[in-house]
C-alpha cells in the first residue's frame, strides 16, 4: 500500500540577497516501499493528473493507479492485478533496452483512463469497465491515417479496408467514432473539405476539445516564403464546422523545418548494427539519419476558449530546400481570429553565432510552444545532442512582443535523457550545477525556473540532494513531479 500525503504549506526560502521569499505550494507525497515502482506519470494541459504504482514482488492487487484534478485533490484512487512487467535492462551486446512503462492514457480534463496494459477503461469515479483496443475501430474496416481520444469518444480518420486494404477511393474517407461511456460505434463519411494541392493523406490533426476537432493540411509555396495552413473544425458527426485557409508571411526570412511536432520524420539507419552503446538508435547521429518533411516549418496551437490560433516555427535568412541541415536565423509566432484575421505577428531574430546561428540537423533542433496564461505566452528552442543550449522566450499574449529571453547552457546525461537509465520513472537528463547541483531535470522544468522564481528557489534550496523533475506547463498552473530515486520517494507540486 502506497502512503499518499496531501500538503499545501508555505515554503520559506532564504539564500543570498534573497529573504522571505514565500511560495505558496500543493503538493501529494507518496513514499514507496523497495518493491514498489513508479510506472506511468501524466499530467494533461488542463492540470489532471494520474499516477500509477507497481508492486514488482505481488500477484494479486499488485497496481495502484491514482486519479487527481487540477488542484491536487485526490478524485479516486483503485487498485487492479495488473499483467504489467518491468522488461527493462539489457538484451545482449552490451545494449539496453528503453525503461518500460505501464500504458495509461488520461484524457484532457481527467474525465476517462484508457489502460493499454491491463486492457480497461476508468471513468471519473474509478469505475471499471473491460476495453478490446483491438476493436477500437474494428481494426480491419478503417486505417487509422488519424487517431485520438476525446472526452467523449475514441475516433479515427482513414479510407475504408477490405481484408487489410484500402477499398475506398482515393479520396473517400470515413469518420469511425466510439462513444466511451456505453461503447457504441459510428461511422460517417468524412467530408471532403479542401486539401490544397495534397491529396487526403496529408491530413493531420490539430487539436481536439470536448465539442469540436480540427484538422489541418499545410502548403507551403516554392520560394519557401509563404505557408497556408487549411483549418477546418468539426463536430462528433464529422460535420464542418468552420473551414479556414490562413496564409502565414514572412518578413523576408524564409521557413525552416525544426522539431516542433508539426510533421513528420524519415528515420533512416546507414550502419549494419544501428544500436549505440546507449541503445538508442533514434538519437545517434552516427548511425541514423534524421529528416523532417516540409510540414515540420511550422506548428499550431489551438486556443478554443478565446477562439485564437497561434502559428509558430523557425525561420532562416537564406533559402534552403533541404530541410535536413539549416543555419537558423529566429523564430516566429502568429495569432489569429477562427476568422483567419491576423491579430499580430512577431518575428523575431536569434543572435548566438556560437550555437544557434551554425549549421545544424534540422531534427535536433527542439522547439516549444507554451501558452501560460492569458497574458502571457512562452517559446524555446534548444539543442541536446552536440551543442547543449536553451533559448527561453517570454512574449506578452496582447501584442506578441518579448518581455525577456535567456540563453542557458547545460550538461546532458544522455542515458536519462533518452530513458535509458534504469530504475527512474521518467527521463530527465539536463543538468545546470553550478545553479541546481545535481538534479537532473526536464527542458521544461528548466523554462519553469526560468518563468517563476518561486519554482527556480525552490529547486535551488535542493540543489544538495539528488533529484529528478519532470514538469507540465498547463494552463491551470505548472506542475512538477520530483523523484528521489534513491529513498524511492516522489512528491507531485503545483504552482501557480
Amino acid at each position: 500500500m502506497v502512503k499518499a500525503i496531501l500538503k499545501t504549506f508555505v515554503l520559506l526560502i532564504i539564500f543570498g540577497h534573497l529573504t522571505g521569499i514565500e511560495a505558496q505550494e500543493k503538493s501529494v507525497e507518496f513514499e514507496l516501499s523497495g518493491k514498489q515502482k513508479l510506472v506511468f506519470n501524466q499530467t494533461t494541459l488542463e492540470g489532471n493528473s494520474a499516477l500509477v504504482i507497481w508492486n514488482k514482488k505481488g500477484s494479486e492487487n499488485n497496481t495502484e493507479i491514482f486519479n487527481y484534478d487540477r488542484n491536487l485533490d485526490l478524485k479516486y484512487k483503485t487498485t487492479v492485478t495488473s499483467k504489467f512487467k518491468d522488461k527493462s535492462g539489457y538484451f545482449g551486446g552490451a545494449a539496453k533496452r528503453k525503461v518500460v512503462y505501464y500504458e495509461l492514457f488520461l484524457t484532457r480534463n481527467g474525465k476517462y483512463a484508457f489502460s493499454n496494459t491491463d486492457r480497461f477503461l476508468l471513468n471519473n469515479m474509478g469505475e471499471f469497465k473491460a476495453y478490446n483496443f483491438d476493436d477500437d475501430n474494428e481494426s480491419d474496416k478503417i486505417e487509422d491515417l488519424i487517431s485520438f481520444r476525446s472526452e467523449d469518444y475514441t475516433c479515427f480518420i482513414g479510407p475504408k479496408l477490405d481484408k487489410g486494404r484500402r477499398s475506398s477511393k482515393p479520396n473517400d474517407i470515413y469518420f469511425f467514432r466510439r462513444n466511451n461511456n456505453d461503447l457504441s460505434k459510428q461511422i460517417f463519411s468524412f467530408p471532403k473539405t479542401y486539401y490544397g494541392e495534397k491529396e487526403y493523406y496529408h491530413l493531420s490533426l490539430a487539436g481536439v476539445g470536448e465539442d469540436n476537432f480540427y484538422t489541418v493540411v499545410k502548403d507551403l509555396n516554392e520560394e519557401n516564403t509563404v505557408n497556408t495552413y487549411h483549418l477546418v473544425s468539426y463536430n462528433y458527426n464529422a460535420e464542418v464546422n468552420s473551414n479556414i485557409s490562413i496564409k502565414v508571411k514572412l518578413d523576408k526570412k524564409f521557413f525552416m523545418s525544426s522539431n516542433n511536432g508539426g510533421g513528420q520524420t524519415t528515420i533512416s539507419s546507414h550502419n549494419s548494427n544501428p544500436f549505440s552503446s546507449s541503445g538508442d538508435i533514434l538519437n545517434n547521429m552516427s548511425t541514423t539519419t534524421h529528416r523532417l518533411d516540409a510540414d515540420s516549418t511550422g506548428n499550431i496551437f489551438i486556443d478554443e476558449a478565446n477562439e485564437v490560433v497561434y502559428i509558430y516555427g523557425l525561420y532562416t535568412n537564406k533559402k534552403d530546400d533541404d530541410f535536413y541541415n539549416a543555419s537558423f536565423g529566429g523564430f516566429y509566432i502568429h495569432k489569429y481570429r477562427f476568422t483567419g484575421e491576423v491579430i499580430w505577428k512577431s518575428q523575431n531574430a536569434i543572435v548566438d553565432r556560437n550555437d544557434f546561428n551554425k549549421v545544424a540537423v534540422t531534427y535536433f533542433v527542439n522547439v516549444d510552444f507554451f501558452k501560460i496564461n492569458e497574458n502571457q505566452l512562452g517559446f524555446s528552442v534548444s539543442k541536446s545532442n552536440t551543442k547543449k543550449y536553451v533559448h527561453f522566450f517570454l512574449l506578452n499574449d496582447s501584442d506578441g512582443e518579448v518581455e525577456k529571453n535567456k540563453k542557458m547552457k547545460f550538461e546532458v546525461n544522455q542515458l536519462r535523457f533518452a530513458g535509458m537509465k534504469q530504475g527512474l520513472a521518467f527521463p530527465a537528463g539536463h543538468q545546470i550545477k553550478s545553479k541546481f547541483g545535481n538534479a537532473y531535470l526536464d527542458l521544461r522544468t528548466l523554462f519553469a525556473t526560468y518563468i517563476n522564481p518561486e519554482i527556480n528557489n525552490y529547486l535551488y534550496s535542493n540543489k544538495k540532494e539528488a533529484l529528478n523533475y519532470k514538469t507540465t506547463v498547463s494552463l491551470n498552473g505548472i506542475y512538477i513531479l520530483e523523484e528521489n530515486e534513491k529513498e524511492n520517494k516522489y512528491k507531485l507540486m503545483k504552482f501557480e
